[in-house]
């Protein structure tokens, strides 16, 4: 089983950070929640039997190791923010327990030019899709994280073009 070395637990995390290159992007988001120095594997939707939700990350696995992260992530270069500068742009996840431990999970993610309310609607309205095609399950929690962002930010009378990525993901551990 592929979770067996796991505590059982999953968390929510959601960053914006500012950085030319993606790469230090992506690390620098990571780094927001200590994850930054582990081997990060991308899972699809399904929330493993039995896992619960934790609000702080702890017990993690020594740095260096694998941990599985279902995640949305996207990079916004300076020519993207000057193509959609006055937007707004949300990216989220919503993880769907059971009320049965011996059954999975369901995890979403979605983003786009939305704010906030109009995303999480969207996750609302895909989870109750999913969910009239499984058959007996019965949802038992609902939890979403969500960072919504504009491309233009002012700082003192100046707008500021920074590159930026956002992360938002379930970190499973």
């Amino acid at each position: 089983m592929l979770y067996k070395n796991l505590e059982g637990y999953y968390t929510l995390i959601g960053a914006k950070v500012k950085a030319e290159l993606e790469q230090v992007a992506f690390d620098l988001a990571l780094n927001e929640f200590n994850l930054h120095n582990y081997n990060i594997v991308k899972v699809s939707s399904i929330l493993p039997k039995g896992f619960r939700y934790s609000e702080r990350l702890e017990k993690l696995p020594e740095e260096g190791e694998v941990l599985y992260m279902a995640y949305i992530w996207h990079y916004f270069r300076k020519e993207d923010i000057l193509k959609h500068f006055d937007e707004t742009f949300s990216a989220g996840v919503l993880v769907v327990e059971s009320q049965n431990v011996n059954q999975v999970g369901l995890i979403l993610e979605a983003s786009g030019f939305y704010d906030k309310t109009t995303l999480r609607e969207m996750l609302l309205k895909n989870a109750n899709l999913l969910l009239r095609k499984r058959t007996g399950f019965k949802p038992k929690e609902m939890r979403f994280e969500i960072v919504e962002t504009k491309f233009i930010e002012k700082k003192d009378n100046y707008f500021v073009f920074e590159p930026f990525g956002v992360l938002v993901g379930v970190v499973l551990w």
